[in-house]
């Protein structure tokens, strides 16, 4: 999949609205959110999906009180860089928390739940023991920006792994099967799976969130 068939959002747009568009984020950068809440706003899709399972979401809901305060208690324990990192991590994903916020359609978490018991129970481990400021530097997701940077200059490729190849088989099921009730449908999740999305939803538009950019570009469609 060529980077040129992804648009970087906002210093480019589709020229006409598209009925099934995918943006892809940087995972754990909520600086992305206010780009991406405008996205929405201007694209005014009829339904949103997300990548994350009704487990995760429910579970996050569940749980978070009990996993923030534990964060508090690991306040002055654990390098600063390390405290933010957990939380970005255990927190809902902006991803889901801007369009349900929104509250302008309905948003469907579409993501497989098994893979996402066995991340969670990872996350929660991290908790009693935290990774170290190296570590956490190593996933840090600002080091996204550079990847992607390479993505869409042609100079890199994402690895495709036969979890991802599973999980994105499962999306563009359910995307398709959405898509025979409302239209248009935004489709929002990690950059890395647009290529394998692109190949199964050929006829979807697709984008990344760029915060680099500073051109205000014109509004998609009519």
């Amino acid at each position: 999949m060529k980077a040129r068939q992804i648009l970087p959002y906002p210093a480019e747009r589709p020229k006409t609205a598209p009925e099934l568009l995918l943006v892809g984020t940087i995972h754990r950068l909520p600086t992305l959110a206010p780009l991406l809440e405008e996205l929405l706003r201007e694209t005014r899709p009829a339904l949103v999906t997300v990548e994350i399972s009704p487990y995760s979401v429910q579970m996050r809901k569940k749980k978070w009180p009990g996993w923030e305060r534990r964060l508090e208690a690991l306040a002055g324990r654990i390098e600063q860089e390390v405290l933010l990192s957990l939380r970005q991590a255990l927190e809902m994903p902006y991803e889901f928390r801007v369009p349900k916020k929104l509250g302008l359609f309905p948003v469907v978490p579409v993501d497989l739940n098994p893979y996402a018991r066995r991340y969670l129970r990872e996350l929660e481990a991290l908790l009693e023991n935290p990774p170290s400021p190296e570590e956490t530097r190593l996933f840090a997701p600002e080091k996204e920006l550079s990847y992607l940077r390479l993505f869409l200059a042609g100079l890199y490729q994402p690895p495709h792994t036969p979890e991802d190849e599973r999980r994105e088989r499962f999306w563009a099921r359910k995307i398709r099967r959405l898509l025979k009730v409302k239209r248009p449908l935004v489709h929002i999740g990690g950059w890395r799976h647009l290529p394998g999305l692109l190949r199964l939803l050929p006829e979807a538009t697709a984008l990344v969130l760029q915060p680099e950019s500073l051109l205000r570009p014109k509004r998609i469609g009519p």
